[in-house]
């Protein structure tokens, strides 16, 4: 058993040449239709190439939340989006994990990531809060604003 032409999208490790089995490892994020194709030979004759088709079906990754920072005046408020990274066709739903400890975070759509940050009266300085993201299968890690 030999292949005698490699597939496009995925890794064909040969487990036993004698029998043909054989393990494919699709590459990272590829989705659809591959194909490799092989002989057999029994040290006299060569078989004519067979092709073998496979179907990588794609898995729902979960969303990536990202860390970011925002700069806001002392007693003024400020809206931002939270950002993530997720397929296209994810319906997805943010949440506020942990408030800051020099303010208030109020979510104001939680499709969007939308948000505003309210420093405390009179504060200034560091803070922080965070957040994650759903797909509704999967969630995100937790995400940290730095302000």
């Amino acid at each position: 058993f030999n292949v005698s032409t490699s597939s496009q999208k995925g890794r064909i490790n040969i487990i036993d040449e004698s029998t043909g089995i054989y393990q494919y490892v699709p590459l990272r994020d590829e989705t659809g239709a591959d194909y490799f194709t092989f002989v057999a030979n029994d040290s006299v004759d060569e078989s004519a190439p067979a092709t073998v088709t496979i179907t990588i079906i794609p898995i729902n990754d979960p969303p990536v939340a990202h860390s970011g920072t925002l700069t806001v005046r002392q007693n003024q408020s400020i809206g931002g989006v939270f950002t993530c990274t997720a397929s296209e066709d994810a319906s997805l739903t943010f949440t506020i994990v942990k408030n800051a400890l020099k303010g208030t975070v109020q979510l104001a759509d939680a499709t969007t990531g939308a948000y505003t940050y309210t420093p405390a009266l009179d504060q200034y300085g560091s803070d922080s809060f965070t957040f994650k993201v759903s797909d509704g299968i999967n969630e995100s890690h937790q995400a940290i604003i730095r302000r």
